[in-house]
């Protein structure tokens, strides 16, 4: 009976505070904005991302995930053109022989409607890995901020200008 309370306790425990840490994440994610220091960009991943699925992932420092984005853009591609020219063969081929010219026909739009799958759900993935890498960064960085101004005070006794420096130093 005890080793089923401690198990179910435990089990407990860990959804609840997997639960905050992911609501937490999930927070930190909605409220996302760049700040200088960042070291991934999302605009900029999800952008060339979109123009050649796979280009946001390699900057993102994901080669693999990318060759795999690659090699679905060139496969859907590949798809495209092979049904384009199926259906151009076929154009003047008697009406009782359309089945070809059909699948040609499904083969092509199939290619066109997953290249565009792929550019949009490419870039969508490239801007949410450079969102969470850059606040995994923000999480673990502490950086030492240095400011240097000039000082200028009055001297009441001496009734004199003093100058100086003062500096300011931050843990962030």
């Amino acid at each position: 009976m005890m080793k089923k309370y401690v198990f179910w306790s435990f089990c407990f425990i860990t959804i609840v505070s997997y639960s905050q840490q992911s609501t937490d994440e999930f927070s930190a994610f909605n409220n996302y904005s760049y700040q200088e220091g960042d070291p991934y960009y999302p605009g900029v991943s999800a952008m060339s991302s979109f123009i050649l699925p796979g280009l946001g992932q390699f900057i993102n420092g994901e080669p693999r995930k990318g060759v795999l984005y690659l090699l679905g853009t060139a496969i859907s591609a590949g798809a495209f053109y092979t049904g384009y020219k199926k259906f151009q063969d076929t154009r003047e081929i008697e009406p009782g022989e359309s089945v070809y010219r059909n699948r040609g026909r499904v083969l092509g739009w199939g290619g066109l409607i997953s290249q565009a799958v792929l550019m949009i759900y490419s870039a969508s993935d490239a801007s949410k890995v450079a969102k969470r890498k850059n606040i995994a960064f923000r999480s673990k960085r502490n950086t030492l901020s240095l400011k240097v101004a000039p000082s200028f005070m009055l001297d009441k006794q001496e009734k004199s200008l003093v100058t100086g420096l003062k500096l300011n130093i931050q843990l962030k």
